[in-house]
């Protein structure tokens, strides 16, 4: 009898380990995709730091949030040969990439889209800049209705950014507007951004997490503090969306005191570890 109540007690134990280590509530966290673009950007110098910010991007998903390499996608102009073609960022090229994720993505996996380069405004419409044609906010919104992951977020870094507020807002996404509507000179969001996400300090509550919001907080305050030191009036006032009403906020790390959006970024957790 006493083996056999130590056999019993043996896979009880063995079942409730199990029951603990599982994940509750739905499917495994699954992979995080992610697609960064770099459309036109006219002066050299813009270009350059646009560049580098976008390479520092992806070093911060591969190696600080543990992205797999073939699960980001970069579009990028860069020397002609047949394989640079088909990393151009032209409309047909983030099309064609959109779509690729769009047949590997699940519903429990996330996925980034982050856009840095010009824009402009036309007839209420925000044209992001491409090699080639342009695209609106109305295709991008199109486009992006293919990917089936249920937590997503799309990222920006333009100018007009907020023209593609109610545009790009569906259930499940976080957006992040680097420029109002009418603010139309150029952004640089993703360069102060990847300036932040080296940064313990950004990891605002100390717990090892750093969330979307954290990001955008740390980022926001580090674009006020160029402008204050360069002594001119701020041309660029980031804001984000993730309450599905299309209004974008500019202090979203208000939202557990005021209405508004914050909450969806204050859970979307970037990577983990310092």
């Amino acid at each position: 009898m006493g083996m056999k109540r130590a056999v019993i007690l043996f896979v009880v134990m063995c079942v409730l380990c199990l029951v603990q280590s599982a994940p509750c509530g739905g499917p495994a966290p699954g992979h995080t995709y992610v697609l960064l673009v770099q459309g036109i950007s006219r002066d050299p110098a813009d270009r350059r730091e646009k560049e580098q910010a976008l390479h520092a991007l992806r070093g911060f998903w591969l190696a600080r949030a543990g992205v797999d390499p073939r699960r980001l996608v970069m579009l990028q102009t860069s020397a002609a040969s047949s394989k640079a073609q088909d990393t151009e960022p032209t409309a047909h090229n983030l099309r064609r990439a959109l779509e690729a994720f769009a047949s590997r993505i699940q519903p429990q996996d996330r996925f980034n889209c982050h856009y840095l380069g010009q824009a402009n405004a036309v007839g209420g419409a925000l044209r992001l800049n491409l090699p080639g044609p342009d695209i609106t906010d109305t295709e991008l919104a199109d486009w992006l209705r293919g990917i089936p992951a249920n937590r997503q977020f799309i990222v920006l870094d333009c100018p007009c950014a907020g023209l593609a507020a109610r545009t790009l807002t569906a259930e499940g996404r976080i957006l992040v507007c680097a420029a109002t509507a009418k603010q139309a000179y150029a952004t640089r969001f993703t360069s102060a951004l990847v300036q932040v996400l080296g940064r313990p300090a950004t990891d605002l509550d100390g717990d090892g997490k750093l969330s979307l919001l954290e990001a955008f907080t740390a980022t926001a305050r580090e674009i006020e503090a160029y402008y204050r030191r360069q002594q001119i009036l701020p041309t660029e006032t980031p804001s984000l969306e993730d309450n599905g009403d299309g209004v974008a906020s500019e202090q979203p790390w208000r939202y557990q005191t005021e209405p508004g959006d914050g909450a969806g970024a204050a859970a979307f957790v970037l990577a983990e570890g310092h």
